[in-house]
């Protein structure tokens, strides 16, 4: 195989022809690494299909990262690794958004993924936790509408770890709010700011009209004109 170990992917050059070959693009993770990272063992990745939209499959983190982790289904003999982003893991009990990713998952963790995306172009396919329990792999979007995210998915969080979820999403929350108060009152001191420089030239206007006005009616009257 063309290639070489770079970080905790391994890098390694597509073969060319129709059909893909083993040494393509499909193992995220070293196996060395993830033993190192869990304490468990696992096969290296050698499947190279493309599992069908949809489709639901128990599969194993193998790799986090910031945005997301990568999934070997199965023993990984069949189907390359797929994508599982951030988004689509799911929300601890009172937290609206995930923000760490093994806040959640963790390397080694035995997950229930629904194929969502599949780009056989790229040989790329997005995976989603939300839309599957977890205990059984039951499908709790039968229709594939992927309209509103079910609450229960059956995901177990550690008291201990949904602690420090919670408080980190609070804290999060908090500067959120504290940002959007900054903005209003900003938006607040610039509007007051426009409302007087209109009272100021709404008043230099009726001055500079007045005097004209003043000027006529003493001309009227026979009044002498004021020197200035």
């Amino acid at each position: 195989m063309n290639g070489f170990v770079a970080g905790q992917f391994r890098i390694s050059k597509p073969e060319t022809g129709f059909q893909q070959k083993a040494g393509s693009y499909r193992d995220f993770g070293t196996v060395e690494q993830f033993q190192k990272t869990t304490g468990l063992a696992r096969k290296r990745t050698t499947g190279t299909a493309m599992p069908r939209e949809n489709s639901i499959h128990k599969g194993l983190i193998v790799c986090t990262k910031e945005y997301g982790a990568f999934v070997q289904i199965s023993r990984g003999e069949k189907y390359k690794d797929g994508f599982l982003h951030i988004g689509c893991l799911p929300n601890p009990p009172g937290v609206e958004r995930v923000e760490v990713v093994n806040s959640v998952v963790r390397e080694g963790d035995q997950v229930w993924v629904k194929v969502r995306d599949v780009d056989e172009e790229s040989g790329k396919y997005a995976l989603d936790m939300r839309f599957v329990h977890q205990k059984d792999g039951r499908d709790l979007d039968p229709f594939n509408g992927r309209g509103r995210v079910p609450k229960d998915v059956g995901w177990v969080f550690p008291k201990q770890q949904l602690k420090h979820i919670q408080e980190a999403n609070a804290v999060i929350s908090a500067q959120k709010v504290g940002f959007d108060v900054d903005i209003e009152a900003k938006k607040q001191e610039e509007e007051e700011a426009a409302l007087k420089r209109m009272q100021v030239e709404s008043s230099e206007e009726e001055s500079a009209l007045a005097e004209p006005l003043a000027l006529r009616a003493h001309a009227s009257l026979g009044l002498p004109k004021r020197e200035p």
